[in-house]
């Protein structure tokens, strides 16, 4: 509340805070991500939301905050982020956690809540219907039998709770699966519904899942169906496979 203080309008601060995150965000977006960076653009935002009250109260909302505080550790102190730029593990581990509660807790909330279309598994029956704004792929998804929708319910549990606590696991190659499994969910959940940038926010956090050797792995595949097999994974990747060792996805830019 300085700005009443400071005899400012509330309307031109917050104008005024959004241009200036605008800007720091496209600093970050340039590759120029270190840490003060990363805080200017997560005090900011947190700025309007403490002024947009009711209306910034949505659970993205509260998910870009929190992303975006435990951004700030994750990056380079000051220089930019690079395959060389030492990031902490612990920041790492905390991104990987943030993801973990966010996916349980989706699916926790759905049978504390004791409501009859969850326990029933009926809760597609009126999902696509009932969203916020559904897209044209919506309505093809109320047409399946009863049936897929109910097993659809009953997925959706199975890939929130029990494959929630794989998110942690320590090895590589059971994240990596995990990771396949929830950006499924998240990509269906776009195709169906409009939910800003939740699922977005979401992939972004399923990929500190990965390591070097999978991103590297799905870009070359990306390369080889770009240009019909005429570069090779070395040639077409200098960003990844320049300097610095392999490691984390921390140390990836």
């Amino acid at each position: 509340r300085f700005h009443s203080s400071l005899d400012l309008d509330v309307y031109w601060v917050c104008n005024f805070l959004s241009v200036v995150g605008l800007v720091l965000s496209a600093l970050a977006a340039a590759g120029y991500g270190c840490a003060p960076i990363i805080a200017g653009c997560w005090v900011c935002y947190l700025s309007l939301t403490t002024v947009g009250d009711i209306f910034m109260l949505f659970q993205w909302d509260s998910l870009l905050l929190e992303t975006g505080f435990l951004a700030i550790f994750y990056a380079p102190l000051l220089q930019r982020p690079s395959r060389a730029a030492q990031t902490s593990r612990v920041a790492m581990w905390m991104l990987r956690f943030l993801l973990f509660k966010l996916i349980l807790m989706s699916g926790v909330v759905k049978i504390t809540s004791k409501d009859r279309v969850w326990q029933e598994l009926t809760a597609l029956y009126y999902h696509f219907a009932s969203q916020p704004l559904p897209t044209p792929v919506s309505w093809y998804f109320r047409q399946l039998h009863p049936l897929a929708l109910q097993l659809g319910v009953a997925m959706t549990f199975v890939i929130e709770i029990p494959c929630a606590f794989l998110i942690l696991c320590p090895l590589k190659e059971v994240r990596h699966w995990t990771a396949a499994v929830q950006a499924s969910l998240q990509i269906l959940i776009m195709l169906t519904g409009n939910y800003g940038f939740f699922n977005l926010l979401t992939l972004v956090l399923i990929v500190n899942l990965l390591d070097d050797s999978c991103v590297e792995a799905i870009l070359r595949i990306g390369v080889h169906g770009d240009s019909n097999g005429q570069s090779n994974g070395d040639e077409a990747m200098p960003l990844l496979n320049s300097g610095g060792r392999k490691g984390s996805m921390s140390q990836v830019a």
